[in-house]
């Protein structure tokens, strides 16, 4: 589908390693996820902490993931997706650029979990014995 609709050099579908991904984020103006669900989808996590605008199907994992700095639609229904592309192409989002970085960051980051993580543990600690 995406030969026919965009032509085959218009977009790629690939594996990178690691190391090459956040140049991928770096070189990007918008990450869309358009699956219909996910477990907890680390990609979006990603994509935000470099600032990007993201966009994705309404359920609660992507809502709880992206909060109020998140693009959500219903992609089942046919041009949702492509609506809400034009909303946000057409609005002016670069000014949001740090408060999705920081959102994610405030939420998500090792440096905000790791005492959450090591109080878990201790209390497993603690339970177990």
């Amino acid at each position: 589908m995406g030969n026919q609709l965009l032509g085959k050099e218009n977009f790629r579908v690939k594996t990178v390693a690691l190391k090459e991904v956040s140049n991928y984020y770096q070189a990007a103006n918008i990450f869309i996820l358009a699956s219909l669900s996910e477990g907890l989808p680390r990609v979006l996590l990603e994509a935000m902490s470099y600032g990007l605008p993201c966009l994705a199907h309404e359920y609660a994992i992507a809502r709880y993931v992206l909060g109020e700095q998140g693009y959500f639609a219903n992609f089942e229904m046919s041009g949702t997706l492509a609506d809400l592309l034009n909303r946000l192409i057409l609005g002016n989002n670069e000014s949001h650029q740090i408060q999705r970085h920081h959102s994610i960051y405030e939420r998500f980051s090792w440096d905000k979990l790791f005492p959450s993580y090591v109080e878990m543990i201790q209390r497993c600690i603690t339970f177990t014995i």
